[in-house]
C-alpha cells in the first residue's frame, strides 16, 4: 500500500507496540510475523492501519536484517518496524498476539506439567495380608531386594508364604492421557494401591524407605529401612526385625 493512500487511518502508539511486540515474539519462536495486504474472496473486511511516523527508522543494509537468535528483543522490533509495506491488518494483529500468547501460556503449561511428573517407581509386594512398599532407587528393582523382602516375608508370616509384585511407575509408559489425567499421581497411586488391598485383603503395610507420596489408607503401617539400605548395611536388617517382630506374634 502506497504510503500516499488517504484512506488508511495511523495506528495509535498502543496498538502500533502491541504490533511490534507481537512480531518479535513470533520471531523468537521461529513464526513469520506476516501481514495481510488483500482480504480473500467472501471474507469479511478487515481495517488496516499505517504505522504510525515515529516508527520509521534508517535503512540498515541487507546483511544486518536478517533475524537470529542471539538479536536481542529491542534490535528485532528495530529490525521489524522496516520496510516500504507500514500497513497492519488490525484483525490479524489480535489474531496473532492471542496466538503468541496461547504458545507462551502452552510452553508455562510444558513446564509445569514436567515439574510435576517427575519420574518416580515404586515395587509393592504382596505377602500373606501384608504389602510391603519400596520407592525404588533409579526406578531400577534389583532381583537381591525381591529375595530380601522375600525373607522377610516369610519370617513373619512362615515359610509358606507366597510373595507376588508389581511395579508402579510414573509417568506411565506410552499412557500420557493418563499422566495428565485430573487428580495425576496421587489419585492414580491410591487407586493401585487400594485395588491391590482390596484384592488380596491386605491387613498391614510395611513401608521400607521414604516415600513422600504414600496415600493415606487407613491400615496399620510399620516403617523399617529401605531394602536397599539394608542391602548395603548389613547392620539395619536388626533394626527392620525389631520393628517387625510384633507382625510374627499376630500370625
Amino acid at each position: 500500500m502506497e504510503p500516499s493512500d488517504k484512506l488508511l487511518s495511523v495506528a495509535e502508539s498502543a496498538l502500533w507496540s502491541q504490533e511490534c511486540l507481537r512480531r518479535a515474539n513470533l520471531s523468537k519462536l521461529g513464526i513469520s510475523p506476516l501481514i495481510s495486504r488483500f482480504d480473500g474472496v467472501g471474507s469479511k473486511s478487515a481495517q488496516r492501519l499505517l504505522a504510525p511516523a515515529s516508527a520509521a527508522v534508517p535503512k540498515r543494509n541487507a546483511a544486518s536484517t536478517a533475524d537470529t537468535p542471539e538479536r536481542s528483543r529491542e534490535q528485532v522490533r528495530a529490525l521489524l518496524r522496516e520496510g516500504t509495506d507500514s500497513e497492519m491488518d488490525t484483525s490479524s494483529v489480535a489474531t496473532a498476539a492471542n496466538s503468541a500468547d496461547s504458545s507462551e501460556q502452552s510452553m508455562g503449561a510444558v513446564d509445569g506439567a514436567a515439574a510435576v511428573a517427575t519420574p518416580m517407581s515404586l515395587v509393592m509386594v504382596t505377602s500373606a495380608d501384608i504389602l510391603w512398599i519400596e520407592v525404588l532407587e533409579d526406578q531400577l528393582l534389583r532381583k537381591e531386594q525381591l529375595q530380601l523382602i522375600a525373607a522377610m516375608a516369610r519370617a513373619v508370616r512362615g515359610t509358606s508364604v507366597r510373595c507376588a509384585h508389581q511395579q508402579f511407575d510414573w509417568p506411565p509408559a506410552h499412557q500420557s492421557a493418563l499422566s495428565s489425567a485430573k487428580g495425576g499421581m496421587s489419585d492414580m497411586l491410591k487407586g493401585f494401591i487400594q485395588r491391590l488391598i482390596r484384592d488380596r485383603a491386605t491387613q498391614q503395610m510395611v513401608l521400607m524407605g521414604p516415600c513422600d507420596c504414600l496415600p493415606d489408607t487407613g491400615l496399620p503401617l510399620l516403617e523399617i529401612p529401605s531394602s536397599v539400605s539394608m542391602l548395603r548395611d548389613g547392620s539395619l536388617k536388626q533394626q527392620a526385625w525389631d520393628v517387625l517382630k510384633p507382625l510374627r506374634a499376630r500370625a
